[in-house]
């Protein structure tokens, strides 16, 4: 499990759509639909925006960079 698929569970168990949440971030719901599913990698801006719209600490952006998934 990677950093991402963290965002997606806390997402779910706020129970926000994804509709809602790429709204909130300015993107379409296709968008983060293809960043949840590992189909794209979302730029560093957008994770710290996903973060703050979901209440959750920037810091855990850091082990996205730092883990070998990420490129």
């Amino acid at each position: 499990m990677d950093v991402i698929d963290e965002l997606a569970i806390v997402r779910k168990e706020k129970k926000i759509r994804q509709e809602d949440l790429a709204k909130e971030i300015g993107i379409t719901r296709e968008a983060l639909s293809y960043f949840e599913s590992h189909q794209k990698e979302p730029s560093y801006k957008r994770l710290r925006m996903w973060c703050e719209a979901l209440g959750v600490k920037l810091t855990i952006i850091n082990r996205i960079f730092q883990s070998k998934d990420f490129v």
